[in-house]
Order: structure tokens, then sequence, then C-alpha cells
């Protein structure tokens, strides 16, 4: 298993740096046309904490990814911003589409249909969201 941590104090403009620099390395070990569905549920979850953990101003997250080659890639997205939404604990795996496409509220439900499993806990102030995306064994470059 490889674990890389990226930490950083989150703006718009470090947000596109972190998930250049994620993909960089995921280019390392996956082929090309799996980058795509991982970069925008990891831009999801990033804007989301800007926009939602910090109501648009600066804070600290803190974002892991681990790679298992072969099997799967996982995100985790830690900050310490404000609580989600309470009801998004126990439903995150039933995210329905919001009915005014105009209004905000579609990142979890866009992350939610690009990866595999989907976690969502607050804990000691802390919000992380756990995503991982199994992948099959011929999109990793390190397995061929």
């Amino acid at each position: 298993m490889i674990k890389l941590v990226y930490k950083i104090q989150i703006t718009p403009r470090l947000i596109r740096l972190l998930v250049k620099s994620v993909m960089a390395v995921l280019g390392e070990f996956l082929e090309k046309e799996v980058l795509y569905v991982l970069r925008l549920a990891l831009t999801e979850a990033c804007n989301n904490v800007y926009e939602h953990a910090y109501n648009g101003q600066a804070g600290d997250m803190e974002v892991r990814l681990l790679l298992l080659p072969g099997n799967y890639v996982q995100f985790d997205v830690l900050d310490w911003g404000k609580e989600c939404e309470p009801s998004l604990y126990s439903t995150i795996q039933d995210v329905l589409l919001p009915e005014n496409i105009a209004c905000s509220g579609r990142g979890i439900y866009i992350i939610q249909q690009l990866m595999d499993n989907l976690k969502l806990q607050r804990e000691n102030g802390v919000n992380l969201l756990v995503m991982q995306k199994n992948i099959e064994e011929e999109k990793w470059k390190v397995c061929k």
C-alpha cells in the first residue's frame, strides 16, 4: 500500500494545485482514462470543504491518498471547519440530485455517482470524507 498526505491552507488556487499534484502521482500508477473520474471526485470534495466547511474562506485541509495497486484508490479528506449537514451522515449512499438544478448541493451526489464507497463522519471537531474507487487490474500501469 502507498500512502501520501497533503496538508494545505485551502483556497481555490491551492485546490487546483493540490488536485493537479495528486493526479500527477496517480498518473504514474493508473491509465489516463481513470484519472478523469478521480480528478472530478477529489475536486468536488475539496470545493465542498472550501464552500461549506469554511464558508468560502481559507482553512486547514488534509488529503490522504491511499493506493493499493491492482485494487483501489482512496481519498480521505479531512477538515476542521463547520460540521456537515447532519442528514448526510445517515443518507450519504442515497443522496438525491437537487430538484433545482441552479442550486448548490450537487457535490456529494456527483461524488457518490463516481466512487464505489463513500463515508462521511465527524469526530472530535474533524470532518472526514472517505472516498474509495475500485479499479480493475488492467487499468493499473504497475500491474502490467
